[in-house]
């Protein structure tokens, strides 16, 4: 997947999930938050992601105006709204593969 931020485009990988993800893996954002139940109702009508730590640190420099702040994935505008904890990369929490976003399940 293609990512565009601050006028630079990455090769990205992820996952999409459903909307109580994080919350059904007892993870809390390390920054910002992760999805409300309402972002994973409508297809389309709340773009968001939950970007990776490692991409947090290595893209952004660890910086927290990072959340509210949009990324582009595959041309589709998202809001950045939260950072997830280190050692959360994807589906699996102690994955061998870090993904580098997470979207809601109606984000098409």
């Amino acid at each position: 997947m293609s990512a565009r931020a601050d006028d630079q485009t990455d090769l990205l990988t992820g996952s999409i999930v459903s909307g109580n993800f994080f919350d059904a893996l007892g993870v809390r954002a390390a920054l910002g938050r992760t999805f409300l139940p309402e972002e994973d109702q409508t297809p389309n009508t709340h773009p968001v992601a939950v970007i990776s730590h490692g991409l947090w640190e290595r893209r952004f420099g660890s910086d927290h105006g990072v959340i509210g702040q949009q990324l582009a994935l595959n041309g589709h505008a998202c809001t950045r709204v939260g950072v997830a904890p280190s050692g959360v990369n994807g589906p699996e929490v102690r994955a061998t593969t870090a993904e580098d976003r997470s979207v809601p399940s109606t984000l098409t």
